[in-house]
């Protein structure tokens, strides 16, 4: 759970200072990525975040990766904040992957207001839209 919140803080930051003039990686596409990560955010709360991630999530990550604690983590994260409200600040940039310099990935942080609170989700996709990896704050 710390490494998780680290991880997120670090990400975070990242895409605070990498400001609103950062391009992307050739293949994605920035509509594309806030779409789809909103998409996501929006059927976990409906779905639960096992059942939403399990099949967008590219293979090395759900073997990195437990479901059952990201779904607790969540789960306490949404049981305090009240209904969602509306979606915010939505920030996206490539990196490299720290695994695989050779692979470009697109970095999303979107805040979700909640009638008690915002949450935060950073997202990390693939080009093919596989979804890497999942924190909530």
């Amino acid at each position: 759970m710390k490494k998780a919140a680290a991880l997120t803080a670090v990400l975070a930051a990242l895409l605070l200072f990498a400001g609103c003039g950062a391009r992307l990686a050739e293949g994605f596409d920035k509509q594309t990525i806030i779409d789809t990560a909103e998409q996501i955010i929006t059927d976990i709360h409906v779905k639960g975040t096992t059942e939403v991630l399990t099949p967008l999530m590219r293979e090395d990550y759900l073997e990195k990766y437990p479901m059952e604690n990201m779904e607790e983590q969540v789960l306490e994260l949404l049981s305090g904040s009240g209904n969602f409200v509306t979606f915010g600040q939505e920030s996206v940039v490539s990196k490299a992957n720290p695994d695989n310099e050779d692979e470009e990935l697109a970095v999303i942080l979107v805040t979700a207001g909640y009638e008690k609170g915002e949450i935060n989700y950073t997202l990390t996709f693939d080009k093919d839209m596989k979804v890497i990896s999942f924190y909530a704050q």
